[in-house]
């Protein structure tokens, strides 16, 4: 999966899964697609949330979907979110380069199950059923007694930084895809109903702090930050219309 990971964040999922199906891998894919006022006060459908109400322009633009892949020789599921953001960066007026985007804090994101319907790879060595964020890393304490959930932190703002594009003026882009995953075994309770679900959570108020993060199933994904009550927050499980960031195995066999 590590080389799809690669795949993806240079050409983005659609390639992702064309890569993975070449191999006899199938795979599915979702995105959160959420209504939002345009500059004329119409709504159009996209899978952009603007997520930082405060401001809502250039800033806080994130896309995130959730991927299934099912392994038939393995009769296995590697399960993922994939995200990515819009900023703007460029040169002013004055001739110095200024940005506009995510910031600081650490964002945190992660996927949870029903731990009678799924369960991780390798139980004793859980580490190794995970694919990290390149721009992120696995938090360790969020595999809970459970065992019903992963998490991840995110440099978000590292992920802009690196994805290199820029402009004369001050331009709106989009940043390379990251990701994370987990590669799951169905349990005794699984059907083709069996959901996986994401979260992901989107800090910002530029301080330098790294989040822990939980995952549990039923409660899902919880990000916090020790010794700040300055961050700001948006949880981003469900879009406007409440549809929810999941996916089952049915999505992904039956293709």
């Amino acid at each position: 999966m590590k080389e799809a990971q690669q795949v993806l964040q240079q050409n983005g999922p659609e390639a992702r899964a064309s890569f993975l199906e070449s191999h006899g891998i199938k795979t599915t894919s979702k995105g959160i697609s959420v209504s939002r006022p345009t500059s004329d006060g119409s709504v159009s459908t996209n899978s952009i949330d603007c997520i930082e109400p405060t401001r809502c322009g250039g800033d806080g633009d994130i896309e995130v979907n959730i991927s299934m892949a099912f392994l038939p020789t393995y009769s296995q599921y590697h399960v993922s979110l994939q995200f990515r953001y819009q900023y703007v960066y460029g040169i002013t007026l004055s001739g110095y380069y200024d940005y506009s985007g995510p910031e600081r804090p650490l964002d945190g994101t992660g996927l949870y199950w029903n731990p009678d319907e799924y369960q991780i790879e390798n139980t004793t060595l859980p580490g190794e059923s995970m694919t990290v964020p390149d721009h992120g890393s696995w938090d360790n304490g969020s595999w809970n007694v459970a065992r019903s959930g992963s998490g991840f932190r995110v440099d978000d703002l590292q992920v802009c930084y690196d994805s290199g594009s820029y402009g004369d003026d001050l331009s709106e882009h989009w940043s390379d895809w990251d990701s994370c995953g987990v590669m799951l075994v169905p349990q005794a309770d699984h059907s083709s109903s069996s959901l996986v679900k994401g979260e992901y959570v989107y800090a910002w108020n530029d301080d330098y702090l790294s989040p822990s993060v939980s995952a549990s199933y039923p409660l899902g994904i919880g990000v916090s930050f020790s010794g700040s009550s300055s961050v700001q927050k948006e949880d981003l499980a469900t879009n406007l219309q409440g549809e929810a960031l999941a996916v089952s195995s049915s999505d992904a066999i039956r293709l």
